[in-house]
């Protein structure tokens, strides 16, 4: 098969849209088809998906009338496209024998628009896969990053230890306390003492026996119940009560409020541990006085321990250097893998023995 593109130039008008007629003829038998059927469909009541298939038998219509219209470098390449197919049509009727691979070939070296639609999808296949990769490389980069931090987390969350349920955090590898979410060294450290607000409550409880004897209106309602049996019977068991009993009083003591008061640089601060009205006598304030005096203990012991000189941060700690490690390498990956941008080469099916 040979096809001539200078033929082009030599078509007149008329000639040319009769071409371009003929090449948009499937999309006229398209919308034709289209047609029938919402017409089909609106006869049987579907109004809506009718309306629905005339819309889009406009489109089709409106894409082939566009076709006719068509100028300069466009009309030219839509005629070259017609005319390669024509060539096709007309080899296969003089009775050659041409294959699929030929044809594919023969059409990608003359069609501009055929190869047009091949390029792009290699265009997209290797831009999709390109994607892919920088996607994959970045992903493995906030991983890494992600990795770090918590990295960092893990080893401060060591590092910090805590007395009182938390209420008093110390750090004995960088020398700080951490008081009511500020840090201070242990050398700031001045003092510490329990403060404590409490009252008492004077309570009286009764101790004793009773007796009951009988009551005229005991009568009344055994009567009205059971009639005047009833009211032997319930003045014989109702009646007026006489205590004998004593009363007891004793102190209890409350405490509203304690805490623990801290002297850093000369500077009072107070960790609370209890700050609502609970009886000494109970559990909670036992476990309060608890944590209390532990913070205390645990703050003068600090206070006379000797501030590191020299610490080592957290940001330099082995396990984070070697994830540091790891995350420059995965950035020089994804930088490479960047500048790698993709080659669109010719598919080699579409290429003659020659390579061309």
């Amino acid at each position: 098969m040979k096809f001539d593109k200078e033929i082009v130039k030599k078509i007149d008008d008329k000639s040319a849209r009769i071409i371009i007629l003929r090449g948009s003829l499937p999309l006229y038998v398209i919308c034709l088809c289209l047609i029938i059927f919402g017409v089909s469909l609106m006869i049987i009541g579907k109004t809506i998906l009718s309306i629905v298939v005339f819309a889009f038998s406009l489109v089709v219509f409106a894409i082939g009338i566009k076709q006719l219209f068509l100028k300069g470098d466009r009309r030219e390449r839509y005629l070259i496209s017609q005319l390669v197919l024509q060539s096709i049509k007309d080899a296969k009727k003089s009775g050659k024998n041409i294959t699929k691979e030929e044809i594919e070939k023969f059409k990608f070296k003359n069609d501009p628009i055929f190869r047009d639609k091949i390029m792009a999808q290699v265009h997209r296949e290797k831009d999709k896969e390109y994607e892919n990769n920088v996607k994959k490389v970045e992903k493995n980069v906030k991983e890494l990053e992600t990795k770090r931090i918590n990295e960092i987390n893990r080893i401060n969350s060591e590092r910090w230890q805590s007395v009182g349920k938390g209420k008093l955090l110390y750090n004995l590898v960088e020398g700080k306390i951490n008081v009511n979410n500020k840090d201070y060294q242990f050398s700031s450290i001045k003092g510490a003492r329990l403060y404590k607000r409490q009252s008492s409550q004077l309570i009286t409880t009764e101790t004793g026996k009773s007796k009951k004897h009988g009551s005229l209106g005991g009568a009344i309602i055994g009567t009205a119940i059971a009639g005047p049996l009833g009211g032997v019977v319930g003045g014989s068991t109702l009646g007026k009560t006489t205590t004998n009993s004593k009363s007891i009083t004793n102190t209890v003591y409350f405490c509203e409020h304690l805490g623990v008061v801290v002297d850093i640089d000369n500077f009072k601060t107070e960790i609370v541990i209890l700050d609502k009205k609970v009886n000494q006598a109970s559990a909670v304030y036992m476990i309060s006085l608890k944590q209390a005096d532990d913070i205390v203990e645990k703050l003068l012991f600090l206070a006379n321990q000797p501030v590191p000189k020299n610490i080592i941060k957290v940001e330099n700690e082995q396990t984070v250097l070697d994830i540091d490690l790891q995350i420059k390498k995965a950035k020089k990956d994804l930088e490479k893998i960047k500048n790698n941008k993709p080659i669109y080469e010719i598919p080699d099916k579409y290429l003659d023995k020659k390579g061309v």
